[in-house]
């Protein structure tokens, strides 16, 4: 089965290493994994509407336009959605460690993560629906403090999303790593989410006195973050089941 993850450079230090342990991680689990980039976006016939629709709603919210990470968030679906095939298939943020998924698994449209939309399975015409339930749903906000794809599906929540796709399957089969070495419990869940968050949850007494007591400076922190991000997928990487 093919799993994709949609990639730009953003800004974040070592994206590309961590695209390299997602790519070699999906594949020795015996997935075809494909990078798709913003021009598989921009090709669609919606991207322009899709993109000008979203900026106005962020800045009438946020009172900005949309930085570029929160851009390659909605633009992801649209990729997807480009594909055009009938066949299901799985996308995955490439902080998504596999590590007992198999193609036996996957099923249908299927948030995969609960309303966090770092694993999902679907086909394209799913993913086309999704594209035009962010442009649609925005109209219905009246206030959000923050405005990726993620606050919108928290927003709209779980039955009214379930009501929304009547194709849809909402579960829980992602962890995230735990706070104490080895990140796992056991037996452990069949893929983790490495993202930022879960890697400062994470940090074990080394990282954090590095991440306190290190330079004040911001990237510096994020650099140290993401350090700790790499040594937990690799390590996830290597469970053997």
């Amino acid at each position: 089965m093919k799993v994709y993850t949609y990639y730009e450079e953003v800004g974040f230090p070592d994206q590309k290493i961590i695209l390299d342990i997602w790519r070699k991680n999906w594949a020795n689990k015996g997935f075809q994994p494909i990078v798709l980039k913003r021009r598989h976006a921009e090709s669609h016939f919606l991207f322009n509407k899709y993109a000008n629709t979203l900026n106005k709603r962020h800045k009438l919210f946020l009172k900005r336009n949309i930085n570029e990470y929160g851009l390659s968030c909605y633009f992801r679906w649209l990729a997807y959605a480009n594909l055009n095939t009938k066949e299901t298939f799985l996308v995955s943020d490439y902080d998504v460690i596999n590590v007992s998924l198999k193609e036996s698994n996957i099923v249908g449209f299927n948030f995969m993560c609960n309303l966090c939309p770092c694993l999902i399975s679907g086909n394209s015409k799913d993913f086309l629906a999704l594209s035009k339930f962010f442009i649609e749903y925005s109209h219905k906000i009246k206030k959000i403090s923050n405005f990726h794809d993620q606050d919108i599906l928290a927003h709209a929540g779980r039955e009214y999303l379930l009501n929304y796709f009547k194709n849809l399957k909402i579960s829980h089969t992602v962890g995230v790593p735990s706070r104490i070495e080895p990140f796992y419990s056991y037996p452990p869940n069949s893929s983790y989410h490495v993202s930022h968050r879960s890697a400062n949850d994470s940090m074990t007494k080394s990282d954090i006195k590095n991440f306190l007591f290190g330079s004040l400076d911001g990237k510096n922190k994020r650099k140290n973050n993401t350090k700790t991000r790499i040594r937990i997928m690799e390590e996830l990487s290597n469970i053997q089941i």
